[in-house]
């Protein structure tokens, strides 16, 4: 190593030191869709004893579907922020929030909740909305 040289993270941006040492591949960034499964899965679970984690993730699909752009994006600005903070792979593809700051996490209305969301696309899925 030459004097006056920083030693830093990759400018590729692929790869980060893992706490053992050897260089570990960073993982892909957390989209839209899973920070929706994420923050509803669970209560969804609740709502419906007895229902599968794997039918819990395709009826909450078939509601992402159903969702307008509006709608999704807040959970894909979570997502955005999530990945940022925890170092993963974020694509570049310019400022996604509108805000023109290009950092893509700018300041909106939070998700909306899942019982509401179940009311008000109750067609798009087969089960019954959660209780109150």
């Amino acid at each position: 190593m030459s004097p006056g040289v920083a030693v830093g993270p990759s400018q590729g941006g692929q790869k980060q030191q893992g706490q053992d040492g050897p260089l570990q591949p960073r993982k892909k960034c957390v989209n839209g869709f899973i920070m929706f499964c994420r923050l509803n899965r669970k209560p969804y679970i609740r709502a419906h004893p007895g229902l599968s984690s794997v039918m819990a993730t395709r009826e909450l699909a078939r509601l992402w579907h159903s969702l307008s752009p509006d709608e999704r994006r807040p959970y894909c600005l979570q997502a955005r922020r999530f990945s940022r903070l925890h170092n993963r792979v974020i694509r570049p593809n310019g400022d996604g929030d509108g805000d023109g700051d290009g950092d893509g996490d700018g300041d909106t209305d939070p998700p909306v909740p899942l019982q509401l969301l179940l009311v008000s696309h109750a067609g798009t899925l087969g089960g019954s909305p959660l209780p109150p």
